[in-house]
């Protein structure tokens, strides 16, 4: 399946909570990970958990935009949706699936929810970090942003506001790397992915512009979320 190789962060043998955004031209992910309650037949622990909010591309709204009201919707996603049903024998079958309840995206207080993403980005990512990340993001991918922890969901969402809107449309962003190795030949379908090894890359005048947006940049409004 397409979406779940799209979505694989490398072995996913250190399961964690984390959230990663995705844009592609089929429309925007929202994913939540989590480690899985579950067992499988021989009592081990299922993995690794997704959870993903989608929205298609036919939204007017900018990726960034988008991806700041979405991860702002996944927070409280958790596994009660189907825990009832996950002995149910029919989950061997590809194409079963539970129907949830749907989702409606809000742009009440985009402004409030950009502020705080960027003031979380700032609390969790150095400013050399960062330098460093935005300037990664021009050579092969993934870029890889030094964390000590997973980016909160509008942390991440807030890496996406200083760049521009052509590239957030292909672009999708790991806010951790829930495996124990990174090999990076074999996650280059993922832009960027925020770990706690930055890369070696010098920093670039586009990977220090850009950083500085998110530092000392006016207040993002609605209209300016690339």
């Amino acid at each position: 399946m397409k979406l779940e190789r799209d979505l694989a962060l490398g072995s996913e043998d250190a399961p964690a909570t984390l959230f990663a955004w995705r844009y592609d031209a089929l429309g925007a992910y929202a994913i939540k990970c989590y480690p899985s309650r579950a067992v499988d037949a021989a009592g081990r622990p299922a993995g690794l958990e997704k959870q993903i909010l989608y929205v298609p591309s036919t939204s007017d709204l900018p990726p960034a935009a988008l991806a700041v009201l979405m991860l702002s919707e996944i927070i409280g996603f958790e596994d009660s949706v189907w825990w009832e049903a996950w002995r149910d024998p029919r989950w061997q079958k590809m194409d079963f699936f539970l129907p949830v309840p749907e989702v409606r995206v809000r742009v009440d207080g985009l402004k409030e929810l950009i502020e705080r993403g960027r003031a979380e980005l700032r609390e969790s990512a150095s400013d050399r970090a960062l330098e460093q990340f935005f300037s990664a993001t021009e050579a092969a991918p993934p870029a890889i942003l030094a964390v000590e922890k997973p980016l909160p969901p509008l942390a991440l969402a807030a890496l996406l506001l200083p760049i521009e809107r052509g590239l957030t449309e292909n672009m999708a962003i790991a806010g951790g790397f829930p495996s124990r190795v990174l090999d990076r030949p074999k996650l280059s379908h993922w832009s960027g992915i925020a770990w706690g090894e930055g890369g070696t890359i010098g920093r670039t005048s586009r990977g220090i512009h850009l950083a500085g947006l998110l530092k000392e940049g006016p207040p993002a409004r609605s209209s300016e979320c690339r």
